[in-house]
C-alpha cells in the first residue's frame, strides 16, 4: 500500500504534461467568468480530450486512495497522452498494478 497523495487535478495534469500552466490559468479564468468547470473549459478550448480528463480524474482517485505513487500516475498519464491509449493500457505497458484500496476502518 502506498501513501495517499492529495494533488489538485490541474497540478497533476501539468506534472503529466497534459496541459501547460498557461492553458490551465486561462481555463481557470474562463471557468471563473462563466461558471464552467475547468476540465470542461480545457476540453472545449481544445487543450484536452475527454479521455485524457477522465484518465487524470481516475489517477487522482487512485493517488488519493494510495493505490499508485505520484511517479506511477504521472508516467501513466504521459503514456496515455503520447500514445493515445487508455489508462489501463498505459498502466499495463508500464507494468503498474494498482494496489488494493485501503479498507474503511
Amino acid at each position: 500500500m502506498n501513501q495517499p497523495v492529495i494533488i489538485l487535478l490541474g497540478e497533476l495534469m501539468m506534472k503529466s504534461s497534459l496541459v501547460t500552466k498557461q492553458d490551465l490559468d486561462e481555463a481557470l479564468q474562463i471557468g471563473k467568468e462563466t461558471g464552467m468547470r475547468v476540465g470542461r473549459v480545457l476540453i472545449v478550448s481544445g487543450y484536452l480530450t475527454d479521455e485524457h480528463l477522465n484518465a487524470a480524474l481516475e489517477v487522482q482517485t487512485l493517488l488519493k486512495e494510495g493505490q499508485l505513487t505520484l511517479d506511477e500516475g504521472v508516467d501513466a498519464l504521459r503514456l496515455v497522452q503520447s500514445k493515445d491509449v487508455s489508462l489501463q493500457s498505459a498502466m499495463n505497458e508500464l507494468q503498474i498494478e494498482a494496489a488494493e484500496p485501503r479498507s474503511a476502518a
